[in-house]
């Protein structure tokens, strides 16, 4: 259930930055930001239930790409901000 809600706010962030890269600015950051928050929520959610050997690795490492992925992004956000 939560790797669900996991990919589905991963999908909306990745629309967000799509349209924001065409040039729409608002409400589309705001939804960028609102998935981060939802995406941590779930993954806090997973962690509180590992039941699965292994399990408590993977999220350990979803934790460290997500966050990658969100500074990448910010990068980019700034630079289309600048343009």
């Amino acid at each position: 259930m939560a790797a669900e809600h996991l990919i589905d706010a991963l999908e909306r962030q990745d629309s967000s930055i799509l349209l924001l890269l065409l040039g729409f600015q608002e409400p589309w950051l705001q939804e960028f930001h609102s998935q981060e928050a939802v995406f941590w929520q779930w993954l806090g959610r997973a962690k509180d239930n590992v039941t699965v050997p292994g399990e408590e690795d993977i999220l350990r490492d979803l934790k460290k790409e997500y966050a990658r992925y969100i500074a990448e992004a910010a990068d980019l956000l700034l630079i289309v901000g600048d343009q």
